[in-house]
């Protein structure tokens, strides 16, 4: 979780994952896909893409957080800032690597994109991202709460989905959070 300045490829294992994911959102009926340019992102991207014979807008606006050296040290480092920015604790506060604030500027530019090109369509939209800038930016898009003691007790893995509507007003209502139904 987090980057360090890495842009690893899928391994095998991550392009099987990319594979099931795009046979689970079969459902969906998916018209337009966005992916981070983090190049797992963009190849799981492409492979839900390439199912359907669609392009792939890739952007670096949702790039994984650049978190700082000292909280990528440890798991826990990380766990803990998060939830502090999500706690609304420090928020302008980056510890030698991105701030929250910083993310949700590059995240909400890319969000207004979004709800600009996909208001009032009636199609799904498939973001692909990273599991802490997805954990800490869409709880703010959604209208409905999505604690923070939801977003860590159902912590986001590779290919993990977050099931959500686009509401008129550009915010969300998260329906589902990896597979657990948001209240």
């Amino acid at each position: 979780m987090g980057r360090a300045d890495n842009d690893l490829p899928l391994t095998e294992k991550g392009h099987e994952q990319a594979d099931q994911l795009s046979r689970n959102l079969q459902e969906f009926g998916i018209d337009s896909i966005y992916a981070s340019s983090m190049l797992r992102a963009t190849q799981t991207a492409l492979a839900v893409a390439d199912d359907r014979g669609m392009p792939v807008t890739i952007t670096s606006k949702i790039r994984e957080v650049g978190f700082g050296a000292e909280t990528l040290a440890s798991e826990s480092g990380v766990l803990n800032q998060m939830r502090n920015w999500l706690d609304g604790i420090d928020r302008s506060e980056g510890y030698g690597g991105e701030s929250y604030d910083e993310l949700m500027v590059r995240f909400g530019d890319f969000w207004s994109e979004f709800v600009h090109e996909n208001r009032g369509k009636e199609g799904a939209g498939l973001v692909v991202a990273h599991g802490a800038a997805l954990m800490l930016a869409v709880p703010e898009l959604c209208d409905n709460t999505v604690s923070s003691d939801t977003v860590f007790s159902t912590r986001l893995d590779y290919t993990s989905t977050i099931v959500a509507e686009l509401n008129e007003d550009g915010t969300l209502n998260c329906r589902e959070w990896n597979g657990v139904p948001v209240t």
